[in-house]
């Protein structure tokens, strides 16, 4: 028996050792923080922070989404990689009531997502909403209208 357990020890110290190693390279690459600690240190930072996401939830949605409720934004920038060119300073004076949720939808029924979440007021209304996203989203079938999309969120659109 006691041979079984030193030959059990020995066995396992390269597997902890393995799992020890992934998860200080977590760490070291701050995979392993939750999105919340994230949002918090970015919000406090008075520079832009970055957080890599190079092994897990690598969509940057959750982090957006999240930010969004706490930056309770006045203007807000919603669509893909078309939309990240918008910086806060374009909208002087209102810098700090700013914010892109660039990448932040892939497909339109992610675009229907948000439109529900700000519509249920999980995410604040904003008072200015650009809405951009590349050619290829669009499917014969699933485009919604300006028109439709205004109805369904009851705000008003400067088109």
């Amino acid at each position: 028996m006691k041979s079984f357990l030193i030959k059990t020890f020995i066995f396992s110290i390269p597997v902890l050792l393995f799992i020890c190693t992934g998860e200080y390279i977590l760490y070291k690459y701050k995979e392993s923080f939750p999105i919340k600690n994230v949002i918090a240190d970015q919000i406090k930072a008075q520079r832009e922070r970055y957080y890599s996401r190079y092994f897990f939830d690598s969509s940057p949605t959750r982090y957006k989404l999240e930010m969004a409720k706490e930056k309770k934004a006045d203007i807000l920038i919603i669509g893909r990689s078309t939309v990240l060119d918008f910086r806060s300073e374009m909208f002087h004076p209102f810098e700090n009531r700013f914010y892109n949720m660039g990448f932040a939808i892939n497909t339109v029924s992610d675009l229907q997502s948000v439109v529900n979440l700000i519509r249920n007021k999980e995410i604040y209304q904003p008072k200015i909403m650009i809405i951009g996203f590349d050619a290829p989203i669009i499917k014969t079938g699933i485009l919604i209208t300006s028109t439709e999309l205004m109805n369904r969120m009851k705000m008003k659109f400067i088109i």
